[in-house]
């Protein structure tokens, strides 16, 4: 029995083309076309009240200010172990030894809660940042009040975390460091370009140079402890060792050690060097918020002339 062309017509259809024989026989672009000039006004308006949203979020952010260091490895920096770790290497017949060099010790502490820590000692850096609930001139914290802080407070209880609208901590300055402070590595040479931006020039500036300088000293207190260790443990095992051959390999690696150990002690760049600033430009994207307003709001005028009642296009039409 042969199939009809009637019958191959009507056969059911996969979703996929169902789906597009509707929009062929019911949408086309000249009854959109109609569709966005009848509601015109409705898109015009739409796009005037997000422009003027976004001229009030403007005023409202105020001015920004972008602080710029440009930073590289000091000097003095050729790896924590030098050639003693592969004098190391050579009385333990280990075959492989490695340390990190201190530039990238640098790097990856910006945004640790150790440098952290170092900061608010060394300049109350904690209630500087978060100052909108901490009095600048007693350091006293108050807890943050409004509907967002309340229903924090609330997920935090059930969540048994630590409440988030009382004093601030070093994690919580870590954590602003790391969202703040961008770091870009380049990848043809070692300068490492550090950036912040900041609603007041000189704040950007005195906060990054800050961070740079807390972030070397604590790479170098961590180093000098750990080369005192080793220093004190190397006297203590040239001391005792008879055989001549591992005294002098020994006697060599304390060497080593004791100068790196004085590099700690050395008031100069310890793990970065500054090339260049902190230096501040402002920023304007007035015109790139204004226009993603501006399009945001002319797509929303869009959307709402295509969908809105049969009954009032008809009467705009």
């Amino acid at each position: 029995m042969s199939i009809s062309q009637e019958q191959l017509d009507i056969a059911p259809h996969s979703p996929a083309e169902t789906l597009a024989d509707y929009l062929r026989s019911s949408i086309s672009l000249s009854e959109l076309l109609a569709r966005a000039w009848s509601g015109r006004l409705i898109v015009t308006l739409s796009t005037v009240l997000f422009l003027a949203s976004g001229a009030g979020y403007v005023s409202y952010s105020g001015p920004k200010y972008v602080a710029t260091m440009w930073v590289t490895p000091a000097e003095s920096d050729s790896g924590s172990g030098g050639a003693a770790s592969g004098l190391l290497a050579q009385l333990s017949d280990s075959s492989e030894a490695s340390s990190v060099p201190k530039f990238t010790q640098f790097l990856s502490s910006i945004p640790s809660t150790g440098v952290a820590k170092q900061l608010d000692r060394k300049y109350g850096m904690v209630c500087r940042v978060f100052r909108a609930t901490c009095d600048q001139t007693t350091h006293q914290w108050h807890k943050e009040t409004g509907g967002q802080a309340w229903i924090a407070g609330i997920t935090a209880e059930l969540a048994r975390l630590p409440d988030p609208n009382g004093a601030r901590t070093a994690n919580d300055l870590a954590g602003f460091i790391a969202t703040k402070v961008d770091i870009n590595q380049n990848k043809k040479n070692a300068i490492v370009i550090l950036t912040y931006s900041d609603s007041k020039p000189e704040r950007a500036a005195q906060f990054l140079a800050a961070v740079v300088s807390s972030a070397n000293d604590y790479i170098k207190n961590l180093n000098h402890e750990n080369e005192r260790q080793y220093v004190a443990y190397l006297a203590d095992t040239v001391s005792k060792t008879t055989n001549v051959e591992q005294r002098q390999i020994l006697d060599t690696l304390l060497l080593q050690h004791e100068r790196q150990l004085m590099m700690t002690e050395v008031d100069v760049p310890y793990a970065a060097t500054i090339l260049e600033g902190p230096s501040v430009l402002p920023v304007n994207h007035v015109m790139k918020i204004l226009l993603a307003f501006g399009c945001l709001g002319f797509v929303v005028g869009l959307l709402v002339a295509f969908f809105r009642p049969r009954q009032l296009r008809q009467q705009h039409a």
